[in-house]
Order: structure tokens, then sequence, then C-alpha cells
């Protein structure tokens, strides 16, 4: 799961001056993320992204909690909000405003539920051939013709790894669990 933490609207005032310093945190089983806090505002724009991994055997809720910053005591809740990821569509980016509990303001999202398709084996990677059509869509859009159009939007990556040997070991018991 691909969040990337646009914005936030009409947050809640925590602090004296009437602001706050608000930063957000994400729960999906057992990821858990931490945005950077932005000083003094009540809509700050983060543009932070975040990677979790979405499992069969786990909730697909996405919990979302807002806090105040304090650099003394204890940070001040602001405001939380669940997304049930199963009920948005594979393979696609959504745009959410996701309004907090209880009127305290709203959290901006793109979010990107992918990896679900393509269960490709080793044996069907070995004997992979790309699609003519879609490579010669690929060649167009990313063409040196192209390159100046869109500087957001100027390359296309495909990568796939299908074997690996001799991987230097990481745990204790002498292995390694790549991913």
């Amino acid at each position: 799961v691909n969040i990337v933490l646009v914005e936030g609207c009409n947050l809640i005032s925590m602090d004296d001056n009437g602001l706050s310093d608000p930063y957000v945190k994400f729960k999906l089983g057992m990821d858990r993320y931490r945005s950077k806090f932005k000083n003094k505002t009540l809509n700050p724009s983060w543009l932070e992204q975040f990677d979790l991994h979405l499992y069969d055997d786990q909730t697909s809720q996405l919990e979302i909690t807002v806090y105040d910053h304090d650099t003394r005591g204890k940070d001040d809740f602001m405001g939380r909000a669940v997304i049930d990821l199963s009920l948005l569509e594979k393979e696609k980016t959504h745009t959410i405003e996701q309004p907090l509990e209880d009127g305290a303001g709203t959290i901006k999202l793109l979010l990107t539920i992918s990896g679900t398709v393509g269960n490709e084996l080793a044996s069907d990677l070995a004997n992979y051939t790309p699609n003519a059509q879609a490579k010669d869509n690929i060649a167009a859009r990313y063409g040196l013709l192209n390159s100046f159009r869109s500087l957001n939007n100027i390359g296309h990556l495909e990568v796939k790894v299908f074997k690996a040997h001799d991987l230097q070991s990481a745990d204790f018991g002498g292995l390694s669990d790549p991913f």
C-alpha cells in the first residue's frame, strides 16, 4: 500500500497561539509510520510518501491518527480516522479526503494498493515475452520526443527478479529472508 500524505485542512487548534504542530501516524497490521510535524499551522502540507504492507491474513483497516507535537510534555491527540482498504479498487490511485472523527478537520491522501496482480513464478518469468503493443505504448510515451512534456513523468522502469544466490546471511540463524 503506497500512501502519499498530501495535506490537512481545518485541523483543530491545540496550542495557546491558536495553531497546532500536526503530524500523522499510520498503522496497518504491524506496520507503523509517522510523518514529520509541521510548525504552527491548521492547514499543513506534507507531501510525504509511505509504503505499508498488506497481507491476506491481517486486517485491511488503515488507522490514521493526527497529533499535535509538543516540545514539552505529551503530544496532544487531534483526531482519528479509519479507512477500510478492502473497499478500494486495487491497482488504482485513489484521492481520498478523509474527515477526522468529531469534525476535527480533514486529511488528504493519495492511496494505491498495488502488487495484487501478476503472481508470476520463476518459470513464468523465464519464458516471459513482453506484449508488443504495451512495449510500443511505453516507447511512445517515454520516448525522447516526449521527455520534456512532463518532467514529473519521464521514465518507466520494470524489474523482475526471479532468482538470487549466495546472499549474505542477515538473521541470527544464518539465513536471509529477502524481499
